[in-house]
């Protein structure tokens, strides 16, 4: 595995990660549970997370700026 660039904080790099994560999943898992018929929400939440900290934590190990970090700054 690639060793973290100096200075590379997990948490610090991927706290806009998870927190757009926490604010797209969470309705989404709220909804499941009001609609336990429908746990193809739950299959949506957990794709949609996984792909958005992978995407966004694979570009930061790339050099560039992580997706999320130029959304919200």
């Amino acid at each position: 595995p690639v060793k973290p660039l100096p200075g590379y904080d997990l948490w610090n790099e991927s706290k806009q990660a998870w927190s757009v994560c926490f604010i797209v999943i969470i309705p989404l898992y709220i909804m499941a549970l009001t609609m336990p018929h429908n746990i193809v929400l739950f299959l949506v939440a957990s794709l949609a997370s996984i792909v958005i900290l992978t995407a966004d934590h694979t570009l930061r190990r790339m050099g560039r700026m992580g997706i999320l970090y130029r959304v919200f700054s």
